[in-house]
């Protein structure tokens, strides 16, 4: 029955049943309404059903007719997604991108590069998922995401590419006698209370904690709370909260920002992109050759 059914005659009739007449059918198909009603009578014929019912005022579908339109309907909406599919690939840009994180995006490197990736690619749609350095690593392995984006060199996925380092801050009450200085020391934290999040990051700001100070473990306090949550107990007067460059862009008018240094230089934290060689998506691909330009190149020319 295909090989004498034409896609032709299917959409005229769908827009025949949405302009209820043969003749305003083909003033909207540019074409004369008789060739409407022939290729509809031919379409019948093959299908073994009426589908319209003709009167003087115009045609409607018989209840027959609007189950098979109904289901033409479908069948072509599945055919353009299929069709757009297939021009995307073509281009270089599937549908969608699935970003893995654990970085602020409320401003800063990730945030800029996003912007500037959606700029370039509005057809692509992006997907993030915000989790735990380990979860993200299963993620990325069972290609539940595309490209893992986190500061940890552990194995995920088996490519990798450097991007950006960020300054590690500390956020205080504005009250706080430290925040009186323009930059803290390593040294100035030893006796502090400082809080951290349960998960990412707050293990690798411990371990940085330990590394810089020897930080007794009685003195560093874990929340299973959120960015904001974690700022509100710093406005709370519970202690001093170790932080990523990107979180400073949540703003509290109680809470400062203070750059922590070692031996009078910024401490930072290296950040990468991970994924896995045999994704296929022409979306990572894109998305990787924004990253490459931004950063190798910027690392070649720099002297």
């Amino acid at each position: 029955m295909l090989n004498y059914v034409q896609l032709l005659q299917l959409r005229q009739a769908l827009i025949a049943a949405e302009e209820g007449s043969f003749i305003r059918a083909g003033r909207r198909l540019n074409t004369h309404y008789s060739q409407v009603s022939r290729r509809i009578r031919a379409l019948e014929d093959s299908v073994g059903i009426t589908i319209f019912r003709r009167n003087g005022n115009g045609v409607t579908p018989t209840p027959e007719g609007a189950d098979f339109l109904q289901g033409v309907r479908r069948v072509i909406a599945d055919l353009e997604s299929v069709l757009t599919l297939a021009d995307t690939a073509r281009r270089g840009a599937n549908g969608s991108l699935s970003i893995g994180l654990y970085v602020s995006m409320l401003e800063g490197e990730l945030c800029d590069i996003v912007r500037q990736f959606i700029g370039l690619h509005p057809e692509i749609a992006l997907q993030f998922l915000e989790a735990p350095r380990s979860e993200l690593s299963v993620a990325l392995n069972n290609h539940a995401i595309d490209v893992k984006i986190s500061t940890s060199q552990a194995s995920a996925g088996d490519s990798s590419l450097p991007l950006w380092r960020e300054r590690i801050l500390a956020a205080l009450r504005a009250d706080h006698p430290l925040a009186d200085k323009s930059v803290i020391a390593w040294q100035d934290l030893a006796m502090e209370r400082i809080i951290l999040r349960r998960h990412e990051p707050g293990n690798e700001l411990r371990d940085l904690l330990r590394a810089n100070i020897g930080a007794h473990e009685s003195r560093i306090v874990h929340h299973d709370v959120g960015r904001d949550s974690l700022l509100g107990l710093v406005r709370r007067g519970d202690g001093i909260a170790l932080v990523y460059e990107a979180d400073a862009g949540i703003g509290h008018p109680d809470i400062v920002y203070r750059e922590i240094r070692g031996n009078e230089r910024s401490t930072r934290v290296r950040y990468l992109a991970h994924w896995r060689s045999d994704n296929t998506n022409p979306a990572l691909k894109s998305f990787l050759g924004l990253l490459r330009e931004r950063y190798v190149a910027v690392a070649h020319n720099r002297p």
